[in-house]
């Protein structure tokens, strides 16, 4: 059996069952209907979304950036020269035949780009994956990095034109920090692609988990970068996961404030501070805060005067005075004993 020559039309088996259907009635046909099974997937209350980060730091006036995952290898010598970068066998261009180890060397030279372009003011986020080899097999971790760079503020007739600092940084991380649930601490450390004395290495109990700090003076003449750069990167599968939240009842009784000035040496990091007076303040303890440094001739040398606010407030009665002092000298006695602050008459 064969086609007849004036249908053209029917040249494969497909055309043939068509005509087969059409000549018997499509609506004479059995019908069965698709189905599919769409089960909700479990997840972790506790693990807070990428998206969730990206719109915090675009919140915060940041923009997303996308690069590339291949860089130029000097660049890549030069932010990160402890890790060799992994080749590629067919690369697009010389200045793009690795891998990327660290995020900061496409945002970087997205900042260069723009700089060179009349943009004073940047400030950047990226979220990806960096490329690690480890033996014989390629370690892929998901990364989020930044950089900021020029003034804190757009410019307009109410700001200042203050540059962004180290610190500006370092509040952005903590408010992202608390929105997500956990605690991280900031220790002094080195990185070879960051300014000596303005490097903080990322802690999450006791883990590594990110540094932040201004880009080294040589490796920035080298990118031929201008002003302050700051930069941030950290492990995100480290940070995403950290509590669910719960309601808590506000309590209805007073809070209580007692004011500490004490004198301490210069060398002694906040966080430190922070630590002892926390773990001595009791449970009831509700917030501790810095209201004044003052570093001067008359306090000596390598000494400085840090006055401190601590608030108590029980959720379900009025604590008393003796409750109070008795919290209070704690703080003062420990602060003292593992710091050697002494205090300012």
């Amino acid at each position: 059996m064969s086609v007849p020559s004036f249908r053209p039309d029917v040249a494969i088996e497909e055309d043939l069952i068509e005509e087969v259907g059409r000549i018997f009635g499509y609506n004479n046909l059995p019908v069965t209907e698709p189905t599919g099974s769409l089960g909700l997937r479990q997840e972790d209350e506790a693990t807070r979304p990428i998206s969730a980060i990206q719109s915090f730091f675009v919140d915060n006036g940041y923009q997303e950036a996308i690069t590339y995952s291949f860089v130029d290898p000097k660049v890549q010598q030069l932010i990160d020269p402890e890790r060799e970068g992994i080749a590629l066998a067919n690369p697009i261009s010389a200045d793009l035949s690795v891998m990327r180890t660290s995020l900061w060397s496409g945002l970087l030279k997205t900042a260069a780009y723009n700089q060179n372009r009349q943009q004073p003011r940047i400030r950047l986020f990226e979220t990806g994956l960096r490329f690690e080899q480890v033996g014989e097999r390629i370690d892929q971790q998901q990364m989020l990095a930044g950089v900021v760079v020029g003034s804190q503020y757009p410019e307009n007739w109410a700001n200042g034109r203050r540059n962004a600092d180290f610190f500006d940084v370092k509040g952005d991380l903590e408010s992202l920090f608390r929105l997500l649930g956990i605690e991280i601490q900031f220790v002094g450390s080195q990185h070879p692609a960051l300014h000596p004395g303005q490097t903080a290495e990322l802690l999450r109990d006791g883990e590594h988990v990110g540094w932040l700090g201004t880009l080294h003076p040589q490796v920035q003449k080298n990118l031929e970068l201008n002003g302050t750069i700051l930069v941030f990167e950290l492990f995100l599968d480290s940070i995403v996961t950290g509590y669910v939240p719960n309601f808590k009842e506000i309590s209805k009784f007073p809070e209580v404030r007692r004011d500490l000035a004490m004198i301490i040496g210069s060398d002694v990091a906040f966080a430190d501070v922070e630590r002892v007076a926390k773990k001595h303040a009791g449970e009831q303890l509700t917030a501790l805060r810095a209201f004044d440094v003052y570093e001067g001739e008359s306090l000596g040398e390598g000494n400085r005067s840090l006055a401190l606010s601590l608030f108590w407030q029980h959720p379900e009665r009025t604590l008393n005075e003796d409750e109070v002092h008795s919290l209070f000298n704690g703080v003062i006695d420990a602060l003292k004993e593992e710091l050697g602050a002494t205090l300012r008459s």
